[in-house]
């Protein structure tokens, strides 16, 4: 390759680490929201304090991207409202606390994936989960703030894993107090739970169907309590047990 050629190609690549550790200490404007690290504690006053990571809009949008899987910085640079500074500084917090890894690959041009870390699962999880009992006290929802049990249990799936050989589709459905219900499908195989795109019309094995404030405190704690449940019992409830470990944990 030409000495041209080369230096395109390193044009090309991913940011290092380095580069995103540089960008990340730049001074960068204070903006209303910003993550602060100030500890909480759930509102069921169980479990450790997690740090205020999601009360940034560009910070949640960035770790809701990465609940589904990892992401390159240039994949992540095409989120809405997501801009390249914006993008190197609030990885390099993420990282800092522990919520947020990264891993090189070994071709050339260099890529560097992000993902995050089952320890940040499991803090983010907590956070949205306290920030859903906050809302239902306040009976509103701010701007930018999706607290949905969908969201919820992405972050949680990678590390919920259920004592049970049994495999299936699981469909749970939210009631919110507007009336609106959520539905989210989950696919369980191998001790394992994947949020599912299957179609709706794909019959379930067991369906669960709840108000907002049964589904918080089901996973609290890891049972079926206050939850209607129809279908294989015993794979729902090794599925909730599993939410509720990894919430826990």
């Amino acid at each position: 390759m030409s000495s041209t050629g080369l230096e395109l190609a390193r044009k090309r690549r991913d940011p290092s680490d380095e580069e995103l550790r540089g960008a990340a200490s730049a001074r960068e404007p204070a903006a209303e929201g910003r993550a602060t690290g100030a500890p909480r504690e759930r509102a069921d006053g169980r479990g450790a304090a997690a740090p205020r990571v999601l009360a940034d809009v560009r910070t949640r949008t960035i770790v809701l991207a990465l609940a589904d899987g990892s992401r390159r910085p240039s994949e992540l640079e095409q989120l809405r409202g997501i801009v390249r500074s914006t993008l190197f500084v609030r990885l390099g917090e993420l990282r800092a606390l522990g919520i947020v890894t990264s891993a090189r690959g070994a071709e050339f041009p260099l890529r560097v994936e992000y993902r995050l870390s089952e320890s940040g699962r499991r803090s983010l999880a907590n956070e949205l989960l306290i920030e859903r009992q906050e809302r239902r006290k306040l009976a509103r929802a701010g701007p930018g703030v999706d607290a949905a049990l969908g969201s919820l249990l992405r972050l949680l799936a990678p590390v919920s894993h259920p004592a049970t050989d049994r495999r299936g589709l699981c469909v749970l459905v939210e009631r919110e107090p507007s009336g609106q219900t959520r539905t989210i499908r989950l696919r369980v195989e191998d001790r394992r739970v994947e949020v599912s795109e299957l179609a709706g019309s794909v019959e379930p094995d067991v369906r669960f169907s709840a108000a907002s404030e049964a589904w918080e405190e089901a996973l609290l704690a890891g049972g079926t309590h206050g939850l209607r449940m129809v279908g294989d019992l015993a794979l729902g409830r090794a599925v909730m047990a599993a939410f509720g470990a990894a919430l826990n944990a």
